[in-house]
């Protein structure tokens, strides 16, 4: 959903004016838990391994 459906459903909703949900700034929230450190982990990406690992794949 964007934001601006969000807009038009509370809108229609309350009756109230688009231009007034619009002001008031309704937005959509992310209730999912945040990231525990050892997920965080799996984003991470070590560019200098990554770097090493590709340099030393040509060399056979």
């Amino acid at each position: 959903m964007t934001r601006h459906e969000l807009e038009r459903a509370v809108s229609e909703t309350t009756g109230d004016d688009l231009a007034v949900i619009h002001q008031r700034g309704f937005e959509l929230i992310d209730l999912s838990p945040p990231l525990a450190d050892d997920e965080l982990l799996d984003l991470y990406l070590d560019w200098d391994a990554l770097h090493l690992s590709v340099a030393g794949c040509g060399n056979g």
